[in-house]
């Protein structure tokens, strides 16, 4: 009895950390786009900012895919790969890799900035 109690329990907890996970996930992804500044939008200002908080700890260093320069960011621009993983489009592989994309405001940034010929600027 005492073992499925404790079965039971740790099952409870594993489950409630993984609950709130996703919750924290989708509260630190949620924003207002009607708040969205895309006034201004340059590679150095406000892409690198994103990409730093978004992707570089996964794709900086050693990583098979690099984005921590532009160079290595526009080869998977020119591929297509970028914009389409980003966006979470079918046939990429979405990024993040984890249920969520980035936020709507800082997509917003992204995608006017590729749209506008994705300049080292």
């Amino acid at each position: 009895m005492k073992v499925l109690l404790l079965v039971l329990f740790s099952c409870f907890i594993f489950y409630s950390c993984i609950s709130q996970k996703e919750v924290d996930l989708k509260q630190n992804h949620t924003v207002n786009i009607s708040n969205c500044d895309d006034s201004v939008v340059t590679y150095q200002s406000t892409v690198v900012n994103i990409l730093q908080r978004e992707c570089y700890s996964c794709h900086s260093g050693g990583n098979s895919v690099l984005l921590n320069t532009y160079q290595d960011l526009k080869s998977y621009i020119d591929a297509g790969s970028f914009k389409g993983s980003l966006n979470h489009d079918a046939g990429f592989n979405p990024m993040p890799s984890s249920s969520y994309k980035v936020n709507d405001c800082d997509l917003k940034k992204i995608n006017k900035w590729l749209n506008n010929g994705a300049f080292n600027n």
